[in-house]
């Protein structure tokens, strides 16, 4: 059983000494960049008396500023997550690798037909590639964006989160897709009617389980094959898992793989800016949240294998 406080003590705070003065830096640039531009705004507002002059230097001001404390924030987070982060990955388990400027790649992202959305701009990274039993996984952070209305200056998030991509030891010759069921809860029998004649080329497929059918739609290119993934006990651990969550979140089963979409606001593993870097209980978090992810393998229970690969 791993060792939270020796952990803490042995490898996370000689970590932290040379960061902590890194982030103290970083946060006086940025008081000081705060500084500068309001006393900017306020000093050219006085001599020119003309506010959209005052608006045109401050806003110079401001991307010159922007570009210099990113750069230094970027140096600060990289050597964070390399040291800190690092460090907490492989006391967590040393046989897997974290990659903290890598992560899902698109084409991984967009061939599980999870969102169909046209990808315009995309980013991932913090990737962890480990195992747990006999299941192998990989996961990371996305964020998939498409361009607003006005060319590009604007994006609307398709989605932001955890997206976790595991083998499922079975080989499928389909794609079947499992997606939180929006149309029926707000709509009822016409939300029925909007599922079944649907912009994707899969088919919806029905499911005999009314809870599962209530808080999931099922879409398949193979009915037959969508039912016999979706056993009934897969079905509950669908409708357990959601629960736990607190959310909604979206599957899919492809090739080899089970690829499961979890929606966040937040970040993951990263540094504070604001506060000191002594905070065991960040750290513990970081722990916790390794176990939520890798309790992915459990709750699905993706290490009974029930099938063999063909």
């Amino acid at each position: 059983m791993l060792d939270f406080n020796s952990v803490y003590q042995e490898k996370i705070i000689p970590a932290i000494e040379p960061l902590e003065i890194d982030r103290k830096c970083v946060m006086r640039l940025y008081i000081i960049s705060y500084l500068i531009v309001a006393l900017a705004a306020g000093g050219f507002y006085i001599a020119t008396q003309k506010i959209e002059v005052a608006i045109m230097s401050v806003a110079t001001m401001s991307w010159v500023i922007t570009r210099i404390t990113r750069s230094k924030l970027k140096s600060f987070r990289g050597n964070f997550k390399s040291n800190i982060i690092q460090s907490i990955v492989t006391s967590y388990n040393p046989d897997w690798e974290y990659s903290p400027q890598s992560g899902i790649h698109q084409d991984v992202f967009k061939d599980s037909r999870i969102f169909l959305t046209k990808i315009d701009r995309y980013h991932s990274e913090d990737l962890i590639d480990g195992g747990l039993g006999d299941t192998d996984f990989h996961f990371s952070e996305v964020h998939a964006e498409s361009a607003g209305s006005d060319n590009g200056s604007n994006y609307n998030t398709i989605f932001k989160g955890i997206f976790f991509r595991a083998d499922f030891n079975k080989h499928f010759n389909g794609t079947t897709v499992v997606l939180p069921d929006m149309a029926e809860k707000a709509f009822g029998f016409l939300g029925k009617f909007l599922q079944k004649h649907n912009f994707r080329k899969e088919d919806l497929v029905n499911m005999e389980d009314p809870v599962f059918e209530k808080a999931f739609v099922v879409y398949g290119t193979d009915q037959v094959e969508a039912r016999y993934i979706l056993s009934p006990a897969l079905m509950k651990r669908f409708t357990d898992f959601k629960n736990a969550l607190g959310s909604k979140f979206y599957a899919s089963f492809d090739g080899f793989h089970i690829n499961i979409a979890l929606p966040f606001k937040k970040d993951f593993f990263e540094p504070a800016i604001w506060s000191t870097l002594y905070q065991p209980a960040r750290y513990k978090e970081f722990f916790t949240e390794l176990d939520f992810f890798t309790s992915i393998v459990e709750e699905m229970n993706l290490n009974t294998r029930i099938w063999t690969k063909d």
